[in-house]
């Protein structure tokens, strides 16, 4: 039996911490997260960046800029960290991303 605890956080982008593990360390120190149980979902590779450097396991949606990011990728455009934050899964739109991770992830 999978038992989910839900608790959801939301950081406004105002450029403090925005793009970085940094904030994803932040919200973990206040809300005592386990970043390691956590899950990031986004459309951009500065989320996926984030991700991997919180620990947290990556979700990239191809909506937005996501179909964008993943052909830069697959391009070769990205290097060093950027390459190793592969994601641990791509999904079509924020449903199926969700769908996934009560699935198990």
């Amino acid at each position: 039996m999978l038992e989910l605890s839900r608790q959801a956080v939301f950081i406004d982008r105002d450029g403090t911490l925005g793009g970085t593990a940094g904030m994803l360390l932040k919200a973990a120190e206040e809300n005592n997260l386990d970043l390691g149980k956590c899950f990031v979902i986004g459309d951009r590779w500065t989320d996926m960046v984030a991700a991997k450097e919180a620990g947290c396991k990556k979700v990239l949606v191809k909506t937005g800029a996501g179909a964008k990011e993943l052909e830069k990728y697959n391009n070769n455009e990205y290097f060093g960290i950027w390459k190793e934050a592969y994601p641990d899964y791509i999904a079509t739109d924020f449903n199926e991303a969700v769908t996934w991770i009560l699935g198990g992830g």
